[in-house]
């Protein structure tokens, strides 16, 4: 028997569910369900998902696709395809017309065009009344049809990457169809309104947010020895760890007794650690792979500065965390890390792809710790008022006309 729709439940349609680089929409989805609201979660690939334990609790609402032969997620299509041949055709034709200019994008997005109908049998069952992604390319694709199959509103976040790096071909067409369009910064409300300037009052600013309740305040450390310098971030070429090791080796040469923590895995590992060797930082850098957030949370308790040396941000969460926990940060004056952070009031911008910069910072945080005190205490007052978690689900429900159930 179907379950009646309520205004309560969300479906919300990821790559995959959970992923330890995408904690922000963890959070999300576990304040929408503290705020009385019930977000069921549609994964698109069945790979081994990522262990956060911080998502045990909302397993059992999570749906993963079955096997590509299987007969239940066939059943389902033919289903549709016959009490909807319309339908089911156009939606297929929709996806080969906005995409033949990116053939690669438009094989991804017919490959979870089964997943997405069964899926869509499955929210239809729950009641969902909406359909929410994060990222404009393939889960975007999935959750707007998804919508029109159920004939209810899609909305989507975008973020970075999905915005410079791998846009659609039918870009516009997802911003037209969305109800709302969101994206995490002002940065990128900018560039999107001037690339479609018909459509830049549909498009809204939701910031991501952090949890303050796990980030118990604590003034800046009274930095002892070794300074203890830490980083989270893919170890990816878009990162800049790169940039980092070189401010490293320059810390070394200035007499610098420190320990830089890097935590973080990627493609560019190996290369990395070769030039860790060659720069002679073997004593000084700590790899330390992909963790959990419980542990990423130790390590905010107990380094001194945090520093991100990215060439391309959004803005990033682990800074929102390193800040929201006390810690004073450095960080590139890029894309929408100025919205986040006001220079030297809390935290230090400096300029991108610049060793020296990073590593002078350092030196005037260590040499002058009254300015760190200064920035962590205007750090986590920044995240409080602007980058908290309730509040960014309050806008988000707010853009999606709801309202919060009240709690007794």
């Amino acid at each position: 028997m179907s379950t009646p729709k309520t205004n309560l439940v969300i479906a919300y349609v990821l790559s995959v569910f959970p992923a330890i680089s995408e904690t922000f929409i963890l959070e999300e989805i576990i304040e929408l369900r503290r705020q009385g609201f019930e977000p069921i979660i549609f994964s698109l690939k069945k790979i081994q998902p990522d262990y956060v334990p911080e998502a045990l609790g909302l397993m059992n609402v999570v749906h993963y696709s079955p096997f590509v032969l299987s007969i239940r997620l066939w059943a389902e299509n033919i289903r549709l395809c016959v009490e909807h041949p319309r339908l089911y055709l156009s939606l297929l034709r929709g996806i080969i017309q906005s995409l033949i200019a990116q053939p690669l994008e438009m094989i991804k997005t017919l490959a979870v065009f089964p997943k997405t109908v069964y899926f869509a049998s499955i929210a239809r069952t729950l009641g969902c009344q909406r359909v929410h992604s994060h990222f404009i390319n393939v889960p975007a694709a999935s959750a707007r049809i998804m919508a029109s199959i159920l004939e209810v509103p899609f909305s989507v976040t975008a973020h970075g990457s999905d915005i410079y790096e791998y846009p659609p071909a039918d870009f516009e067409s997802r911003i037209e169809s969305a109800s709302p369009f969101i994206t995490i910064s002002q940065f990128n409300r900018s560039y999107l309104q001037k690339k479609f300037p018909r459509l830049q009052d549909k498009i809204q600013v939701v910031h991501c947010g952090v949890d303050l309740q796990k980030f118990p305040y604590r003034p800046s450390r009274k930095t002892g020895k070794p300074i203890r310098l830490l980083t989270v971030a893919r170890l990816e070429k878009v990162k800049g760890v790169d940039i980092l090791l070189n401010a490293y080796r320059l810390l070394v040469d200035k007499g610098l007794d420190f320990e830089g923590w890097i935590v973080g895995d990627g493609s560019q590992r190996a290369l990395l650690e070769r030039q860790c060797n060659y720069l002679g930082l073997g004593a000084q850098i700590r790899f330390l792979g992909a963790l959990h957030h419980s542990d990423v949370l130790n390590l905010y308790s107990t380094a001194d500065i945090y520093i991100l040396p990215s060439r391309r941000e959004g803005i990033p969460v682990s800074v929102m965390e390193a800040m929201a926990a006390g810690l004073p940060v450095i960080a590139p004056r890029i894309t929408g890390l100025p919205e986040l952070i006001d220079h030297a009031q809390n935290g230090w911008l400096v300029e991108p792809d610049t060793p020296s910069e990073f590593a002078n910072a350092v030196i005037t945080l260590i040499k002058s710790p009254e300015k760190a005190v200064l920035l962590s205490q205007h750090s986590h007052s920044k995240i409080e008022t602007d980058f908290n978690i309730q509040t960014s689900v309050r806008q988000l429900l707010t853009l999606w006309s709801l309202s919060p159930e009240p709690h007794e």
